[in-house]
């Protein structure tokens, strides 16, 4: 069984990889599958700007993006709307490293305040809002995505 991106083989069924956060599908050259229907996917950067936006009101959220373009991809994060805690359990994920196993920097109290690049040609992105956790509210973010032209 051949698993990319940091997969490995399942030792419980050799027909399948377990995925890095983020990736999924047999060999792990997919998108993870949100777990919140109608969000997340497969997302191409372009030279233009296109947004990400989402507002989850009193509910468990868990959607993830893979941003791809044919150079490396830009992200900005406009706004960031989570509870502030220590232990970050409801919070925006942004893996922009080449290596995908490990966990990219998580972000529930500020926005990163910064362009970040990707160090390839992929970005994913992973939002989770846990209202067992952390109570009821309005969350969300808005960010902003492009291809990275240097």
């Amino acid at each position: 069984m051949n698993c990319y991106n940091g997969g490995y083989t399942n030792p419980n069924n050799c027909y399948e990889c377990k995925c890095p956060t983020g990736l999924g599908g047999r060999n792990c050259l997919s998108v993870e599958k949100s777990k919140t229907p109608k969000c997340g996917g497969d997302l191409l950067a372009g030279y233009d700007y296109q947004n990400i936006t989402i507002t989850a009101q009193n509910g468990n959220v868990h959607c993830v993006w893979r941003i791809r373009s044919n150079a490396q991809v830009l992200v900005y994060v406009d706004e960031l709307q989570l509870p502030c805690k220590a232990t970050c359990t409801s919070y925006l994920e942004l893996k922009f490293k080449t290596d995908m196993i490990s966990t990219g920097s998580r972000h529930c109290c500020e926005p990163p305040n910064a362009w970040i690049a990707s160090e390839s040609n992929t970005f994913v992105i992973i939002y989770t809002a846990n209202v067992l956790t952390d109570g009821f509210g309005t969350w969300g973010f808005k960010l902003r995505y492009k291809l990275c032209k240097f």
